[in-house]
């Protein structure tokens, strides 16, 4: 499970306390304590593959994860969130969250712009190395 879950999601965003999935399509709550081992490792590795994606998750109470899930890197991604609430685990295609503003995503990596500056020391190396 590991591997799939590695090879083939793609970290979103991170919904902390107090969150929960909707438009769920699975819920466990009633096999969770024959299960939660699972579970755990679920969450547990869902945090890993988050934290290294830059973006902070931890072990929470109603936390929600958001993956991209590609079955074939050329095809279109599907949105799952994963949530543990309480005794209870689902999946769903939606997210309800009580702070909206305390979602962690990845920042987006900002191309710094060219000053007028830069793009005149450019010019004017690019002349140089043409009269070498």
């Amino acid at each position: 499970m590991t591997n799939i879950m590695r090879n083939n999601m793609k970290p979103v965003a991170f919904y902390p306390y107090t969150s929960s999935t909707t438009g769920r399509f699975y819920s466990d709550r009633r096999d969770y304590h024959n299960t939660k081992d699972n579970y755990k490792l679920t969450k547990k590795i869902l945090i890993e593959m988050f934290n290294e994606a830059g973006i902070r998750a931890y072990n929470d109470n109603k936390v929600v994860f958001e993956v991209e899930v590609r079955e074939y890197t050329d095809s279109l991604p599907v949105t799952l969130y994963f949530g543990f609430y309480d005794w209870n685990f689902s999946i769903g295609v939606g997210v309800k969250t009580d702070c909206p503003s305390c979602v962690k995503r990845k920042e987006p990596q900002v191309q710094k712009q060219k000053t007028l500056g830069d793009i005149l020391r450019e010019h004017i190396l690019y002349l140089e190395k043409e009269e070498l």
